[in-house]
């Protein structure tokens, strides 16, 4: 199991930085025309929302468990339990989604990688945790931010849904 975990932080990683790019990309292009499709604007509220609720859980426990040396109780936020490479994809990849959520981006397919891909590094790095031989155990933190995670992914697949019907319409 903690190889699972490794493998989609990894996996998220590698993803994530793909779709940042096409997130950036697309925000950077001109909004779309016409009036805005009411589910597709939900869809991307949803994932706008989503995004800022991830970020937000860093602040809260992420990770509970005993030191290895002291056995004294611990408890670390997701900024300062998260390796370097998850913590740096995720706020790469939720501020991308809000960023281009707030702008009507032109590739929706890029947000919904974005969304797999926070769902992936939350999911991995609960894997490790809980599989770590020290006992330490995945807190309201990761629940959250795991949470968060599928509704930034649900709310892109939704926009990406309605908007393709859009253009297939037209």
């Amino acid at each position: 199991m903690r190889s699972a975990g490794y493998s989609l932080i990894y996996l998220g990683f590698g993803y994530g930085l793909v779709c940042a790019v096409g997130l950036v990309r697309g925000a950077l292009a001109p909004a779309r025309s016409g009036p805005p499709i009411p589910a597709a604007s939900i869809g991307l509220a949803l994932a706008a929302l989503g995004s800022v609720a991830v970020l937000g859980s860093l602040w809260l426990d992420w990770i509970t468990g005993v030191g290895r040396q002291s056995r004294v109780p611990v408890t670390l936020s997701g900024w300062t339990g998260l390796d370097a490479l998850s913590l740096g994809a995720i706020v790469l990849v939720a501020g991308a989604i809000v960023g281009a959520g707030a702008r009507r981006p032109t590739d929706l397919g890029a947000m919904v990688g974005g969304g797999a891909c926070l769902v992936a590094l939350v999911v991995g790095n609960g894997l490790v945790q809980a599989t770590a031989p020290g006992g330490s155990r995945v807190a309201v933190g990761f629940v959250v931010g795991g949470t968060a995670a599928t509704v930034v992914f649900g709310g892109a697949l939704l926009a990406a849904r309605r908007g393709s019907e859009r253009h297939a319409r037209s």
